[in-house]
């Protein structure tokens, strides 16, 4: 179902304290300049929704937190469980058997052409598995969020843990947005339930700034010869 995300206005609650075991695919540019990544493993209080979570760890390069902008936003349609199947605070989407929105908005580099995306989602087999999702970049920091573009969730790698959960990885290149990049994940059917969510992003630049950067990166290296030649 191709539907706007909207984000709750329930109060931020930051995850804290939490151990976020299920990055199994981390991906290798992780943690170089231009990249974000944040992990959920918290939805707050137990109860019914609406709300918006911050990440429980977050890193952006070059930036932080006080460029913070990771969030997760369900709507009122969805019901966070302390413990469920083994596992501490899971989100179910869509009890009444009726679709429930997630979606999670991220923060962009301005300058660069696109956007490489891995998402890590640990979702309990046997319910609903990730379908689609709607992604793109998001025109404005305001509600209602709109996706762009949909495309089918097709894993590129999976793990089964012995628990009966699974971490499926997903991985797509997309263009880049001055504001927010923002995915909603749409289920094969409902009730889905979700334990923890990994997004990685990697911002690439345009040819032009490439090129920039490897000039510039070759008067760096030729001034540090010319020190050493003094």
């Amino acid at each position: 179902m191709r539907r706007a995300m909207m984000i709750g206005s329930a109060s931020l609650a930051l995850a804290c304290g939490h151990a976020l075991a299920d990055d199994m695919f981390p991906p290798p540019w992780r943690g170089q300049p231009g990249t974000v990544t944040a992990g959920w493993d918290f939805w707050g209080a137990e109860g019914f929704g609406p709300r918006s979570i911050l990440p429980g760890y977050y890193s952006a390069n070059p930036g932080g937190l006080p460029d913070l902008k990771a969030l997760a936003s369900i709507d009122s349609n969805v019901y966070v469980h302390n413990a469920l199947f083994g596992r501490q605070s899971v989100l179910e989407i869509g009890p009444n058997g009726l679709p429930g929105d997630i979606g999670f908005a991220l923060r962009n580099y301005n300058g660069y052409a696109q956007l490489t995306v891995r998402a890590q989602i640990t979702y309990y087999q046997g319910f609903g598995a990730p379908l689609e999702f709607g992604i793109g970049g998001i025109p404005d920091d305001d509600p209602p969020w709109q996706w762009p573009d949909f495309t089918a969730a097709v894993a590129s790698d999976t793990f089964m843990h012995p628990d009966g959960w699974v971490t499926a990885m997903y991985e797509y290149t997309l263009d880049s947005s001055p504001t927010f990049h923002g995915f909603g994940i749409i289920f094969t059917e409902y009730p889905a339930y979700v334990d923890q969510v990994w997004v990685d992003t990697l911002a690439i630049p345009s040819p032009a700034s490439a090129a920039l950067l490897a000039l510039a990166g070759l008067a760096t290296l030729g001034r540090r010869r010319d020190r050493a030649a003094q």
